[in-house]
């Protein structure tokens, strides 16, 4: 319990010098962490406030999977079992004694693993990207190039009440939410026709390829398709 505790307990004011990943999942590491790192609040995560939820999940996943976290200056901790709550922004943990976590540390990436498929994904915090103009919450990566897609899967929680009762019902819907990274600039993607004017030294090419292939912005493979075309110019 005690190599797990303390991930959660850890402080994001670390050595800037100290670029790498280290495996909690190693006894040996115990003593760098306790060396290294000061002791923080940790805060335990209960269920009730989604019990009321009938249709649609917070999370990700519901599954928990493997995970690798990392803080601005690039060090990592891997070895864990996270879930990440879109609709909170908050990262879960998994204790060895199975109770679910919160993560306190203020954290920049984070990366979850498939153990059926072996799938990587690729998460980063919106607080790191210097725009008022984005929507709060996880980025994943989708496409990584000279443009760089990310997609949040953002989470809007409904209430209904049913008619007669006092009992309240809740829905989760998820609605995505694109962005573009391109010239060190992160850039929110509010409507379709924003792409070439977006990637602007590709603006008429961008443009003719979305007329051609008459995408309309529907889809993922629509923004995977266009930003992988620019970054093969």
């Amino acid at each position: 319990m005690k190599k797990f505790f303390l991930l959660i307990i850890i402080s994001a004011g670390l050595d800037a010098a100290a670029q790498r990943v280290v495996d909690l999942s190693k006894p040996e590491n115990i003593n760098i962490i306790r060396q290294n790192f000061y002791i923080v609040g940790n805060e335990p995560f209960s269920n009730l406030q989604y019990v009321k939820v009938i249709e649609g999940t917070p999370f990700y996943s519901d599954n928990w999977m493997k995970g690798t976290v990392y803080f601005d200056d690039g060090t990592g901790y891997t070895g864990l079992y996270l879930k990440i709550d879109m609709l909170k922004g908050d990262i879960h943990f998994r204790a060895e004694d199975d109770k679910a976590m919160i993560i306190q540390a203020k954290l920049k990436e984070v990366v979850l693993t498939d153990t059926v498929t072996g799938n990587s994904h690729h998460f980063v915090n919106s607080a790191f990207w210097e725009n008022n103009d984005i929507y709060n919450g996880w980025y994943q990566l989708i496409v990584k190039g000279n443009a760089s897609l990310y997609k949040l899967n953002r989470k809007i929680m409904r209430e209904n009440k049913l008619y007669g009762s006092s009992t309240t019902e809740q829905q989760i819907e998820t609605k995505p939410q694109y962005l573009l990274v391109y010239k060190q600039a992160a850039f929110p993607v509010k409507k379709w026709k924003e792409i070439p004017e977006i990637l602007q030294d590709k603006k008429i090419e961008i443009a003719d390829f979305i007329k051609r292939r008459d995408m309309e912005g529907k889809t993922d493979a629509d923004y995977v398709n266009v930003v992988e075309y620019y970054n093969g110019l």
